[in-house]
Order: structure tokens, then C-alpha cells, then sequence
């Protein structure tokens, strides 16, 4: 895909990757300190969202970082040629705990497909168009201009 596309969606971690496994992926400081949001090493296209947790001890404020979820790197179009790939590494390192859809829409009409993480794998689902009758649609089968 050298061309740029629209991804939508979330990817959930549960349970919530905790400080040590945010370390350890390269995110140090808050959640507050980088607005929430914090591209893993190696990545291309994914960030983990993190939240912040407060308790009130006896010595004072204690703030608890939590990574709940993945969302694209980019709140506008991007070039997402990396993405399933960038996914799968995460799945493969934390398994089970990733669960979700992103969508993906390119710039050509009727280009859109997504990514389906369950079960520690993702699953790259292309949508096709149907005629009424359920005929596949799609540009491959439609005849030359002319016949």
C-alpha cells in the first residue's frame, strides 16, 4: 500500500499493561507528560494509550500507569503499508490480552479491510461488494469498457 489511508478503531489490552511492561516497551514519565499516547519502539503505526491512576498514601500522591489500548499513530490519513505487521508484533508479545477491530480505508473506492485481533492472532478480513443476489461486485469482475 504506497498510498495513504483512513484506520479507525481500538485495540483493548486486559488486563492493562502495568509500569514495568511500559518500561520496558521505552514509555517512562506520566500519562499527563506526553498526552496520553506513546509510540512502542519499533513501531511504525501503533501507540499505546495510557492512563493514569492515583492513589493517596501516607507519604502522598502515588501515580499508577496503566496501557489500555492500541490506536494508530496518526489522527489523519497515513500510509498504513506497516500496520499489520506492527500489530502482529504486539499480539505475538502479549497474547491474549489484545482484543479488537481496526478498520482501514484506502483512497480508491471500495478499498477497505480490517484487522480483527482475538485469540492472540490477527486476522486481515478484505470487504468485497455484492450484487443483490449476493454476485460478487467487485471491479475484477466487471466487464471491459465496450463489451
Amino acid at each position: 500500500m504506497g498510498y495513504y489511508s483512513s484506520v479507525y478503531g481500538r485495540i483493548m489490552i486486559d488486563p492493562p499493561l502495568t509500569a514495568p511492561e511500559l518500561r520496558e516497551i521505552g514509555v517512562t514519565g506520566t500519562a499527563s507528560d506526553y498526552g496520553r499516547k506513546f509510540i512502542p519502539e519499533g513501531q511504525n503505526s501503533l501507540r499505546v494509550v495510557v492512563q493514569d491512576e492515583y492513589r493517596d498514601t501516607d507519604e502522598g500522591r502515588l501515580t499508577i500507569m496503566r496501557g489500555v489500548s492500541l490506536v494508530v499513530a496518526y489522527e489523519e490519513e497515513f500510509r498504513a503499508h506497516t500496520l499489520e505487521q506492527d500489530l502482529g508484533k504486539l499480539v505475538d508479545r502479549w497474547l491474549d490480552r489484545l482484543s479488537g477491530v481496526l478498520v482501514v480505508s484506502g483512497e480508491d473506492q471500495g478499498d477497505v479491510w480490517r484487522l480483527v485481533v482475538t485469540a492472540g492472532e490477527v486476522v486481515r478480513e478484505d470487504a468485497f461488494l455484492t450484487w443483490p443476489g449476493g454476485a460478487d461486485a467487485s471491479p475484477k469482475t466487471w466487464p471491459e469498457r465496450g463489451e
